[in-house]
């Protein structure tokens, strides 16, 4: 995995490169602590994406499970930490976007579920 940058210490536009031979889902198993949602406010547009830590990396990730973004437009991304238990691990779907014209080349990654 890629990324476009760093800010504030957190990596930003992860992506996987067109054409890698990898599965465009996987599931990956962090601690409670290690993942947190958030608005994201990008020229205007706002956005659910959520931190995830791994054992020495945060990334900045786009949410795109339909019940998390359901929730967030009705009642913002706080509460959403609020739902997570408070130990434990979390269950994360983690999905690649197909490459686009405003991205070429990239297969973006993104949160496409989170179970406990």
């Amino acid at each position: 995995m890629q990324t476009t940058g760093v800010w504030n210490g957190t990596r930003k536009g992860a992506y996987v490169q067109e054409g890698t031979q990898i599965g465009s889902l996987a599931a990956v198993s962090i601690s409670v602590p290690n993942l947190e949602f958030f608005e994201n406010d990008y020229k205007g547009e706002k956005s659910l994406r959520a931190y995830m830590t791994d054992s020495n990396t945060r990334y900045s990730l786009p949410v795109v499970a339909k019940y998390l973004r359901e929730s967030y437009r009705s009642k913002g991304a706080a509460p959403l930490n609020k739902l997570l238990p408070k130990s434990g691990n979390l269950h994360v779907r983690v999905g690649l976007a197909r490459a686009w014209a405003g991205q070429p080349g990239k297969c973006t990654v993104m949160i496409n579920g989170v179970y406990w």
